[in-house]
């Protein structure tokens, strides 16, 4: 049996409450082949659109890039060897 060419990764209203939110970013990012997703939703509320957008740029730092983002939810997309 053969993994899927795309794999991807949904966690759900947990990124807030990570202790060490980039190690986990870094992690996932380890785990994807280049063009996997991350999809990030976080809850209305206990986010703030300052927070989540610093997890975005977090993400960019390990080497996502942003495919869509609405709001408090994103999609990213994994680049191994620009990050």
């Amino acid at each position: 049996m053969t993994a899927p060419a795309q794999p991807h990764v949904c966690p759900w209203w947990m990124g807030y409450v990570l202790l060490n939110p980039a190690a986990f970013l870094h992690e996932v990012h380890g785990l994807l082949r280049p063009g996997g997703r991350l999809l990030i939703v976080e809850p209305r509320g206990h986010v703030k659109p300052a927070a989540f957008a610093a997890t975005l740029e977090q993400a960019h730092e390990v080497g996502f890039s942003v495919v869509e983002t609405d709001g408090l939810r994103a999609v990213l997309e994994s680049n191994h060897g620009s990050g």
